[in-house]
């Protein structure tokens, strides 16, 4: 698929991409209902719940055990535009919302690229000296970002609670990072519900994440858009008046 016209990282509602697919995916039938895609034009990393609805696509978290499957690894995340999924779940006193994305990324854009170069060369010099790593590329903090802004009124009752989940690839020969250790809000409920286990067991687990393995986060910057399909071609706008809260489904089923 041409990323010509493509934007760094396009957004796009799963109710759009029901009605009008990319040229990469198509529905198929079956119970339930799959979606075929296309890995020659992208390459699609979905989380484990996903995975039934798009058969052989990456998992969230890819794993390998030699140099020569990482190189394999590194080179379907350049190559082609990655197709992930995003679950959004916004939260305020009065309302919640949740609702389902497809974010499409350019892996052929400068910005982008140079990013996950950055990243993937890294994770490769520990990996000849022989090291344990465990990268994350992430794409939750700018979606964060994007929809904070999209949402924001002078008028908005509460303090909104937003979070964006599934949109990071883990790319590791040994574990992917506990996120409850890592240090944010999560941590701190965690510390909270679980004090005595934390006492004895965050200490050891830090040590040894230190001593054995290189973990490494990417927060992947870019200028977020959002994206629909026409006839196989990609239109980006960026126009934030995205009614997202629409009532959304998937395969049917409503979601929020």
């Amino acid at each position: 698929m041409a990323s010509g016209n493509l934007p760094m990282i396009g957004l796009s509602l799963m109710d759009d991409i029901l009605m009008n697919p990319p040229p990469f995916i198509r529905l198929t039938n079956g119970d339930p209902l799959t979606w075929a895609y296309d890995p020659s034009q992208v390459t699609m990393c979905v989380s484990s719940f996903m995975k039934r609805y798009f058969p052989g696509s990456f998992g969230r978290v890819m794993k390998f055990d030699t140099e020569e499957e990482f190189e394999m690894i590194a080179q379907g995340l350049t190559a082609k535009p990655l197709f992930l999924h995003v679950d959004l779940k916004y939260e305020t006193k009065y309302r919640k919302i949740r609702a389902n994305f497809f974010v499409t990324v350019n892996t052929a854009h400068p910005v982008i690229k140079s990013q996950l170069l950055k990243s993937l060369n890294e994770a490769r010099t520990q990996i000849k000296e022989g090291r344990r790593v465990a990268l994350e590329i992430d794409f939750n903090p700018i979606l964060d970002d994007w929809f904070r802004d999209l949402i924001q009124k002078p008028n908005l009752c509460g303090i909104p609670s937003l979070l964006a989940r599934h949109a990071k690839i883990v790319i590791t020969n040994s574990s992917e990072f506990f996120q409850p250790f890592r240090c944010g809000q999560a941590f701190l409920i965690y510390s909270v519900l679980c004090l005595p286990l934390c006492l004895v067991t965050y200490p050891a687990y830090r040590l040894y994440r230190k001593v054995r393995m290189s973990d490494t986060v990417a927060d992947i910057q870019g200028e977020v858009k959002h994206l629909t399909w026409s006839n196989g071609i990609p239109k980006a706008s960026t126009n934030r008046r995205l009614n997202w809260h629409r009532r959304t489904t998937f395969m049917g089923i409503p979601i929020n």
